[in-house]
């Protein structure tokens, strides 16, 4: 019996969806921008001692350092 190409088998596994599912979620901080009014995150930099992110209106960045004596909040008001 010969496959017919135009047909979908959504009994085979999509590579897309597999890759994604395997990736672990990124940390990240909440952000509130007062000067965009908008909600945004930090995420954690690959080496782990710090979480950047950057203000979508004015562009200012910021940096959270991670160590023993930093918060355990993970939502912060950004002023720039």
């Amino acid at each position: 019996m010969s496959r017919d190409p135009t047909r979908i088998d959504h009994r085979e596994p999509d590579a897309r969806l597999s890759g994604a599912q395997e990736r672990a979620p990124k940390p990240f901080l909440g952000l509130w921008f007062e000067c965009a009014k908008v909600y945004g995150r930090a995420y954690r930099t690959p080496d782990g001692r710090a979480y950047l992110g950057k203000c979508p209106k004015c562009g200012a960045s910021v940096r959270f350092g991670v160590g023993a004596e930093g918060s355990s909040d993970r939502f912060f008001k950004v002023r720039c």
